[in-house]
């Protein structure tokens, strides 16, 4: 019934708040970006861009020995390099978010090169140590192999460095160079000085920022006890960059996610600022600027700006990459959008998210076929997924094969909890009318806690489903329920444009007439204010036409799935002959037309 902040908080059970709800695709994949530890760009190499396939490197997670509260350490120097070599354009680095799910893995090194198409493995082993006058000591052993189809794995370079914390940098440092010159890239001077850098003298700063990057969690309490240590760094060490692009981005994405406070929205500017103002050539730094534009101050042209800058200092970084092709599609650069999109799938190729992201472009574009086949491969990854569930089902509904729906919404049925797919399909995209009639039954038995407490949320899916079987005396019922909880939630937060278009809905179900068209014009001109070609606009117009047929405006509700028609979605003609939503407008030759593909 709605957009989707982010289909990681889905795939970990979470669901956002009614008012907190954003488009989907740009805060998923800054979610994503906020988890990968930054390093500095580099911003000079001599080679040109080597393609992206077998010439990839993937820097698995280096193995921690000992205790394993160090883990996070072990996490952090794997990152660094990683993020050094990223920044390099002659090499295409294979992204955190697909290499780590090799830690500790029982899979050949043949295996995972062939599964991340990767021809070069960088692994290591972090043993820790303590000295007779109990300094702390640290020992870094990578290993780079390289493979090859046919033949064993080759070691072409390993070292160990036995160091102290304090020259844990110049060890990254060094790492990085002798992996560029073992795969053939050749630095200058500036890169050379750029690389030896290091990101703080601070080592207790390090450490807190090691920390807040070692947090995976998608939840706002992980979100802010992530931030809590990239501020405990910045207060440390009030020049280090990298700390303060993660907590601009940790700021813009808890701003988005909760509740919107101006105070909020003015920390992660002065956050992002900073770091842009302390280091104009880290591409992390614009990253971060970027992620603020879209998510608090949804200025696309500004955050399109600095991600030009960004992928130009690290062209091979897949959060730019994705970051860079989602905000096109939003301003509708649509082949821009998706090459860099299917760049960044390349580099990030074991990624759910990436194949969310992926796949959302292709289904706006209704390449249906190539959509489904992306997000199959995401669920090969993930089959607990519940976004790429989805993005399957919105698949078959573009082609208009309601027996592929139902039968790719019961695929999984061991692997995913059936509450929860139920709870998922029909809170997202209105596609509520996808549910057999087992799933229909379960829906109306699931409580307020299948939809992570949020009552007004409940009532307005419960409403829908009844609407549509054509229990209005239910229906009007739940939709009172959601009114009531929007209403209440209203005296906190502002309503979002999309909780002022639901709750025209609710008032349409209800027969109030005049409050319902007031509703969906504040929605409405809220959507178009945001400018997103991508979701924003389209799922307005969706939603508007439902309220009008809601109203027995059949005029308007045409007019608006005209418009919809006519623009990048993911709604097709086929997908209007199977939802039942429009059963009042068949017969209609206006409608008819437009259900069979030439009233355009």
């Amino acid at each position: 019934a709605r957009t989707l902040v982010t289909a990681e908080m889905a795939a970990h059970g979470a669901m956002p708040s009614h008012t907190a709800r954003r488009r989907e695709q740009v805060l998923a994949m800054s979610l994503a970006a906020v988890l990968v530890a930054g390093a500095l760009a580099i911003w000079y190499a001599t080679r040109p861009p080597a393609p992206i396939g077998n010439s990839a490197l993937a820097v698995l997670p280096f193995e921690n020995e000992g205790d394993t509260a160090n883990a996070y350490f072990a996490d952090g120097i794997t990152d660094e390099i990683r993020g050094k070599l990223t920044a390099l354009p002659a090499l295409r680095v294979i992204a955190r978010a697909s290499s780590n799910q090799y830690r500790r893995t029982e899979k050949s090194p043949q295996q995972i090169a062939h599964e991340l198409g990767a021809m070069y493995l960088l692994t290591g082993v972090v043993r820790w140590e303590t000295s007779p006058n109990h300094a702390r000591r640290v020992r870094v052993s990578p290993e780079l192999v390289q493979l090859s189809r046919g033949n064993a794995p080759r070691t072409i370079w390993q070292q160990t460095y036995d160091t102290t914390l304090a020259d844990v940098f110049q060890v990254q440092s060094s790492v990085a160079s002798r992996v560029a010159e073992n795969l053939g890239v050749v630095l200058n001077a500036p890169a050379e000085t750029q690389l030896a850098q290091r990101p703080t003298k601070n080592l207790a700063a390090y450490e807190a920022y090691l920390r807040s990057t070692a947090f995976d969690g998608t939840d706002l309490p992980s979100l802010r006890r992530a931030l809590s240590f990239a501020e405990q760094a910045v207060a440390l060490d009030s020049n280090f960059v990298a700390a303060w692009a993660r907590m601009g981005r940790l700021r813009s994405i808890i701003y988005s996610n909760g509740t919107q406070r101006k105070a909020d929205a003015d920390a992660a500017r002065s956050a992002v600022d900073r770091a842009v103002a302390l280091d104009s050539n880290a591409y992390q730094s614009h990253l971060a600027r970027a992620v603020y534009w879209d998510l608090v101050a949804s200025d696309e042209t500004h955050a399109l700006a600095d991600l030009e800058k960004a992928v130009r200092l690290a062209p091979s970084s897949f959060e730019v990459l994705r970051t860079l092709g989602q905000v096109e599609a939003t301003v509708g650069r649509w082949d821009e959008g998706l090459a860099h999109i299917r760049q960044a799938s390349l580099l990030d190729p074991r990624s759910e998210s990436t194949a969310d992201r992926y796949s959302r472009v292709l289904l706006s574009l209704r390449r249906y076929p190539e959509a489904r086949a992306v997000a199959e491969k995401g669920l090969a990854v993930g089959a607990e997924n519940l976004s790429l569930i989805e993005d399957r089902a919105l698949s078959y509904a573009g082609e208009g094969d309601l027996t592929g729906i139902r039968a790719s919404l019961r695929e999984f049925a061991g692997a995913v909890d059936r509450a929860a797919i139920v709870a998922y399909v029909t809170n997202y995209w209105d596609t509520y009318w996808m549910l057999d009639s087992a799933d229909v039954a379960l829906l109306h038995a699931l409580p307020v806690a299948a939809f992570d407490g949020d009552r007004s949320v409940w009532g307005v899916v419960q409403a829908e489903r009844y609407w549509l079987s054509g229990d209005s005396a239910k229906a009007r019922a739940f939709a009172d329920t959601a009114i009531v909880a929007m209403d209440r939630a209203a005296k906190e937060t502002p309503p979002s444009w999309q909780t002022h278009l639901f709750r025209a809905l609710m008032l349409a179900f209800m027969g109030k007439r005049g409050e319902a068209v007031h509703e969906r014009e504040l929605g409405l001109a809220g959507a178009l204010a945001r400018g997103d070609e991508w979701s924003t606009i389209p799922y307005a117009h969706h939603v508007s036409a439902r309220i009008d047929l809601a109203l027995g405006d059949r005029d308007a509700a045409i007019a608006e799935l005209r418009e919809i028609l006519s623009k990048p979605y993911f709604v097709s003609p086929a997908w209007l002959r199977i939802d039942p939503t429009w059963n009042p407008l068949r017969g209609d030759p206006r409608f008819e037309k437009l259900a069979h593909g030439d009233g355009k």
